[in-house]
């Protein structure tokens, strides 16, 4: 707290780096604080009690050392930021300095450049959570200022929150792939018709590692374009739409629910599931060609095996007539 405030003329403590403002710093702190714990603990700077001291004594007295240095530590380097910085607080400093990479996030191009970092992520067999320690706090403070525009009755300042990449970046999963389960499941095969089956009721609810890996998805060459390319600019209408005031910008994060009504919730919108809809058809339209690709290979794949089937089956047949004559 002692990096975060300072005192009010009337003595009262400044909570404006309370918010979201302070997430940042909140980070980098916690970051800091359990390095230098790890430290003490590695190096036993610790006070050790003796052996028949209670263990919840002797680990109240192991965190003396490292609390002490960690409070000094911050103390002074609130007290060196403040004057090399003019009376600045820790959290200006990190806004000013994190500001280009905040404000990007208002951009359109930036945005999709994200979305498609993502769902590289993703075609390589990567979570994309490994980019939420970036995104997120920017996310939340994003959805906070559209909040306090909402309630000023001011004009919502963001298009991009994680309510937002939840309910339409991430439409039926990762990469849109709704598109790709209906075709499957009004596919010929019955390896890809069973896969979509299994995959159709958690897509609904977003999931959809069912078709990344079963399909699969992942590390498929000819799935990577309609993935990575195609689903990241179905993500991206929706987004382009809230920025130029056709959809309305989020105020709200809802949890996973169901199609339409995620992407309803964001904003209270009622054209957000039309727009969802308009998603869906172009996710089918965008993987519809390269499944046909793949569906054409599995054909080819099965009249192998049922050719190599028949082969040995005859083969048995003939090795049983033989037997048969033989006794």
């Amino acid at each position: 707290m002692v990096t975060v405030t300072n005192l009010n003329k009337d003595g009262s403590l400044d909570i404006k780096y309370f918010d979201s403002k302070g997430l940042f710093t909140a980070i980098f702190i916690a970051l800091i604080t359990v390095e230098i714990y790890k430290y003490f603990t590695d190096h036993k700077l610790v006070i050790k009690m003796p052996e028949g001291v209670p263990d919840f004594v002797s680990r109240s007295f192991e965190l003396i050392t490292p609390t002490a240095f960690i409070a000094i530590f911050f103390i002074s380097l609130r007290y060196l930021v403040s004057s090399l910085s003019g009376g600045m607080l820790l959290p200006e400093v990190i806004m000013k300095v994190l500001a280009p990479a905040i404000g990007s996030m208002d951009n359109l191009f930036v945005v999709w450049f994200v979305i498609m970092l993502r769902l590289m992520f993703w075609f390589f067999g990567i979570h994309s959570a490994v980019l939420s320690p970036v995104l997120s706090p920017i996310f939340v403070q994003y959805l906070a200022e559209n909040i306090a525009a909402k309630e000023a009755g001011l004009p919502l300042p963001h298009f991009a929150t994680g309510g937002v990449f939840s309910a339409f970046v991430n439409f039926t999963g990762s990469g849109v792939t709704m598109g790709l389960v209906l075709a499957m499941l009004f596919g010929k095969t019955k390896r890809y018709k069973k896969v979509a089956q299994v995959s159709l009721i958690p897509g609904l609810f977003g999931i959809n590692e069912p078709i990344l890996f079963g399909g699969p998805v992942i590390l498929n060459p000819i799935l990577f374009i309609p993935f990575v390319f195609g689903s990241s600019l179905i993500s991206l209408m929706p987004l382009a739409l809230m920025k130029y005031g056709f959809l309305a910008k989020p105020f709200f994060d809802p949890p996973y629910l169901p199609l339409f009504f995620e992407g309803f919730l964001t904003g209270f919108d009622w054209k957000a599931p039309f727009v969802q809809i308009v998603q869906l058809i172009l996710s089918f339209l965008v993987y519809y060609p390269f499944f046909k690709v793949l569906e054409k290979e599995e054909l080819k794949s099965e009249a192998e095996s049922k050719k190599i089937h028949e082969i040995f089956t005859q083969e048995d047949n003939d090795i049983l007539e033989d037997l048969e004559l033989d006794f």
